[in-house]
């Protein structure tokens, strides 16, 4: 499906424990306790969110660019409450005569429920998403170095490793290396 078609798409995917609903204004409250907490965002982009109205704002312009088919955003459901957020962000389909048709997989799980194996699973049905429905040819993913609850969730999505860049961001006054990987469409019908 191309990605202008998308935009009729329904969006909410579901597994055995989860239901993933496309980011609404609506969960933003649900969703600023954890983003107000700063290890939430121990590894993550962005900082901890000041405020309620913030993560609202925050929040909008993930609706918004989720409506454009930019990039897609869901809150994660588990035992009907918000858990966390999945998307697939930076998609690219051309540059110039390029084709790349490719997106980033990026997902975060509040503290008190990490370790249930909710990331692996959201990430597995997001995946499927990406390549059976937008027919991606390629997803990448890249953590921070020291983050190894993220490390262990993609190898058990598969996915192969390019590389480390050195110092590839800053935050909080502490230099921090990123480690790159990528699966390709092929590879992962191969897996399925």
């Amino acid at each position: 499906m191309k990605l202008d078609q998308l935009r009729q798409y329904d969006f909410r995917l579901t597994t055995d424990r989860l239901v993933l609903e496309p980011i609404d204004i609506q969960h933003a409250g649900q969703l600023f306790p954890f983003m107000k907490d700063p290890n939430t965002s121990q590894f993550l982009a962005w900082s901890s969110h000041p405020n309620a109205a913030f993560s609202q704002q925050v929040v909008e312009s993930l609706c918004s660019n989720h409506r454009a088919c930019k990039a897609f955003h869901w809150s994660i459901y588990f035992n009907s409450k918000i858990c966390g957020l999945i998307s697939l962000i930076d998609i690219k389909e051309k540059h110039l005569s390029w084709t790349l048709n490719r997106s980033e997989l990026a997902y975060w799980i509040a503290g008190e429920q990490h370790g249930k194996g909710l990331a692996t699973e959201s990430s597995r049905r997001v995946m499927s998403f990406a390549f059976n429905d937008c027919n991606f040819h390629k997803v990448i993913v890249a953590h921070a170095s020291e983050n190894l609850a993220s490390a262990k969730v993609i190898d058990k999505l598969g996915f192969r490793f390019l590389c480390e860049e050195k110092q590839a961001f800053n935050k909080d006054r502490c230099w921090h290396n990123l480690k790159h990987y990528e699966l390709l469409q092929s590879e992962y019908r191969d897996k399925e």
